[in-house]
């Protein structure tokens, strides 16, 4: 039995593993749930466009470097790009007018590049 519940941007998803095909309360072992964020076009667009820029694990961490330099809390400078480096990007196009991704895109990176110089 799946179950998928609609909440705006969120959708749950209830699975049941054992007891397939009871009406078994989603409580009892054997059940998952799982949440799973919809991303919107805009952010599958930012975010591909920073795949794009093909940036090496150094970049990734200089790119934090100076976000936390910036006063910007990136967490650990590792060149991996959780939500706490999100927050930090968003934050920075904030600040410099740019549009509110969270993603590196062309402009938010090369800010950052010409910041990071000084």
């Amino acid at each position: 039995m799946i179950v998928a519940v609609s909440l705006g941007v969120l959708s749950v998803f209830c699975c049941a593993q054992k007891h397939f095909g009871t009406a078994a309360p989603f409580s009892e072992p054997g059940y998952q749930v799982r949440i799973m964020t919809k991303r919107t076009a805009a952010e599958d667009k930012a975010r591909n466009e920073e795949v794009g820029l093909q940036l090496d694990q150094p970049t990734r961490q200089r790119v934090e470097q100076t976000l936390t330099r910036l006063g910007y809390d990136t967490g650990p400078a590792d060149g991996a790009f959780d939500d706490q480096t999100r927050t930090a990007i968003r934050g920075f196009q904030k600040e410099w007018h740019f549009a509110e991704t969270g993603y590196l895109d062309e402009v938010t990176f090369v800010r950052l590049l010409a910041i990071g110089i000084y």
